[in-house]
């Protein structure tokens, strides 16, 4: 079995909203690994505004996502 080398956190939400300011310090004591986040820019409000905007926003979330790690 591999050894766990990277979590990674994906949320749709920005940055200072969601669960991601909650869950890190948790996930990072328990696994003992810094946790990498892949998601919205901190930002006042919680939609992107344009539709233009969004499928950027959301296509960066799905790249961060799915992006290799090096070790």
């Amino acid at each position: 079995m591999p050894e766990l080398h990277t979590i990674r956190w994906v949320q749709e939400e920005p940055r200072n909203k969601g669960a991601w300011t909650f869950i890190r310090e948790y996930l990072e004591e328990i696994s003992g690994l810094e946790i990498e986040y892949a998601g919205r820019p901190a930002k006042a409000s919680p939609a992107a505004g344009r539709y233009s905007r969004h499928l950027i926003e959301h296509e960066a979330i799905l790249t961060g996502a799915f992006k290799e790690h090096t070790i």
